[in-house]
Order: C-alpha cells, then sequence, then structure tokens
C-alpha cells in the first residue's frame, strides 16, 4: 500500500453530553446564526424537529420528546452536515459534525473547532461531555494497483490457499478492535477505543478503504462481574481539547501505527 497516497473522504466528529434537554425552534435558530457567523456563510439550510432523523425531520412535539437540529450546506464535491440531537427523553444530547470530501485536512479540522464553540455558545448552559468519537474515511492505493493481492497475500497471508476457493476472491476485508484504556496525568487523548477497518474499495480495485473509529469514553473501567464500577477521579477522562485535537489524534494513529502495521505484514 501507499500511505502518501491516503485521501480522505470524510471526517465525522461527535461529543455525548448533558443534563437530558429539549431544545426549542428559539435555540435552532440561535444555532443557525452563531454558525453562520463562525463560518462566514449564509447558504446554511435549517431543519428543526421532535424527529433525531436528519433526512426527515417533523414538526416539534413537547419538551422532553426527541428532537433534531440540523444544519448543511455544500462544500466542494462533499458536504457539511452539523447535527444537534437526543433520542429520547433522558438520554444524552450528542452533537455530530460530518464533512465529506473536505477541501483540505486542516480546513476541516478548522471548520470542527468553529462550530462547535459556536454550537455551544449559543445553547448556553452548563454542559458536562461525557463521550467523544472520531470517525475517519478515507482511501489510498493498493502495492502493484491490486487491492485483492495486497489484503490476501500481504495482510491474511493467503497467498497459498486462497487457490482452493471455488473462484478468486474479488474482496477482502479485516477489522480489528482494541479496547479503551484510563487517560493519563495531563493526557486525556491517551487510550481510546480503537476500531481499524481496511478492506478493497468495492469501486476501484485497485485501491483501500481505510475507516478509523476512535471512541474516548468519560470511564473506561471494566465493570466487576456483580456490575459494579469503582470511580476513582483519577481515571475519569477530561473533554478540554478542541475537536481538531481528537481527529488530529487519530490520523496520527493511521500514519504512526495502522500503516506502519499493513506495511509490516
Amino acid at each position: 500500500m501507499k500511505p502518501n497516497s491516503f485521501q480522505t473522504r470524510g471526517i465525522y466528529f461527535a461529543l455525548l453530553f448533558g443534563p437530558p434537554r429539549a431544545f426549542t425552534r428559539q435555540d435552532a435558530v440561535a444555532v443557525y446564526d452563531a454558525v453562520c457567523k463562525a463560518l462566514v456563510a449564509d447558504d446554511l439550510q435549517l431543519n428543526f424537529g421532535a424527529s433525531p432523523a436528519p433526512t426527515s425531520p417533523v414538526p416539534a412535539g413537547p419538551p422532553g420528546k426527541p428532537f433534531s437540529i440540523v444544519l448543511r450546506r455544500p462544500v466542494g464535491s462533499g458536504m457539511f452536515v452539523a447535527t444537534i440531537d437526543s433520542q429520547a427523553a433522558a438520554a444524552p444530547v450528542r452533537l455530530l459534525i460530518e464533512h465529506t470530501y473536505p477541501q483540505s485536512f486542516d480546513s476541516a479540522c478548522q471548520d470542527l473547532d468553529l462550530v462547535t464553540d459556536a454550537c455551544f455558545d449559543a445553547l448556553g448552559g452548563q454542559f458536562q461531555r461525557v463521550l467523544a468519537e472520531v470517525r475517519l474515511r478515507g482511501q489510498t492505493e493498493a502495492s502493484d494497483a491490486n487491492a485483492v493481492s495486497f489484503m490476501t497475500e500481504r495482510v491474511l497471508r493467503m497467498a497459498r490457499s486462497v487457490g482452493n476457493l471455488e473462484a478468486p476472491p474479488d474482496f477482502a476485508s479485516v477489522t480489528l478492535e482494541t479496547p479503551a484504556r484510563d487517560p493519563a496525568e495531563g493526557d486525556a487523548l491517551r487510550g481510546p477505543r480503537r476500531e481499524m477497518r481496511v478492506e478493497v474499495l468495492r469501486n476501484d480495485p485497485r485501491s483501500l478503504y481505510i475507516e478509523l473509529v476512535s471512541q474516548w469514553p468519560q470511564i473506561a473501567a471494566v465493570p466487576a462481574a456483580d456490575g459494579s464500577v469503582e470511580i476513582d477521579p483519577a481515571r475519569v477522562r477530561s473533554f478540554e481539547e478542541k475537536p481538531s485535537e481528537y481527529v488530529r489524534n487519530a490520523r496520527e494513529f493511521l500514519d504512526e501505527r495502522f500503516f506502519p502495521m499493513l506495511l509490516g505484514s
């Protein structure tokens, strides 16, 4: 594979925060105005509804019902979408920012910071962040322009036995997961849960599809057999970093750990 050919197909950043709260249409308008000002843009589309599904919002219901505030705008060949929603009255609130086919990695990171700050400033109140997640999607060229061979021969080590199949494979995929660990003192970004996926890009068999999900929970401790969890303040993760720091942490993991592992295979 050729890590230097990596192209970002999408950057997704999410925060869960509380306490649970239903927002009004006035809140949605305040968020819209703040995000437009932050991005220096006036072409955002606003949808507000009682349903958390951004594709089909419905009229707002009474307070405490599920809701969604969705802002979207086309950016180049991609789309920028910011969603604030909740699945139920007692569920945490989610902020999800999606940037598909960004014009550049750095510009996307800058927009994430600006929009996140704008949303929380517009909503007001004191919120406790309990989870952060980054999803990076991209593609890279495979060695010898043959992604199936790279996967079966280099990653899966099946060069000799793959001939026993009824037909040569035209797709292969590998997923790895690592659990979250406790944060380190002075390093709240340490030890996220990681889910890594590499597979043949279906619409271009010369390339590999890469997806990395990095998730930072507030507490990484595994519950005891009786279901109890001992809470040590030193093991509770803080969420003071900017969204761009989480995204850059995920990208560094790809460059410094995941890609070398694939090349070393």
